[in-house]
């Protein structure tokens, strides 16, 4: 399958799979950068969820997901959207999506698979050097 190679982190791929909402750390108002960021693999530490620690081997932080969206508000032509801190973000729990896999320590290939317990399997570089690549969360 050839992707769009507009794609973003957190497009998806194709249109199967799970999704769960999951509380997420965002406090305050207007807040337009959320952490985690879109497309970047997650854990669940304290109860919201954080950035995994995904390297290019077995170890790391147990993957529950990759961030999907979040909720905003606002109108985007008044410095918005911003992001609803009260509502909880969506993570894509199963199935494929475009993870921005920019923070792994060794550049990660087709095939490889991520995480302790091989929770995300990559599936295709969309363009060298931008970190962003097809990867299946099971």
């Amino acid at each position: 399958m050839t992707l769009n190679l507009n794609a973003q982190a957190g497009d998806e791929s194709r249109l199967n799979g799970d999704y769960v909402k999951l509380p997420h750390g965002n406090t305050g108002d207007n807040v337009t950068d959320p952490t985690p960021a879109v497309g970047i693999p997650v854990t669940i530490s304290g109860g919201e969820i954080t950035a995994a620690a995904v390297d290019g081997g077995g170890t790391g932080d147990d993957v529950v997901g990759v961030v999907y969206t979040y909720q905003y508000f606002g109108d985007s032509s008044r410095q918005g959207p911003y992001v609803r801190t009260d509502e909880e973000a969506t993570v894509k729990t199963h199935g494929s999506i475009v993870a921005d896999l920019s923070g792994v320590a060794a550049s990660p290939s087709e095939g490889d698979v991520l995480g302790p317990n091989g929770e995300l399997v990559v599936l295709n570089a969309l363009e060298n050097g931008t970190g962003l690549y097809e990867v299946l969360v099971r």
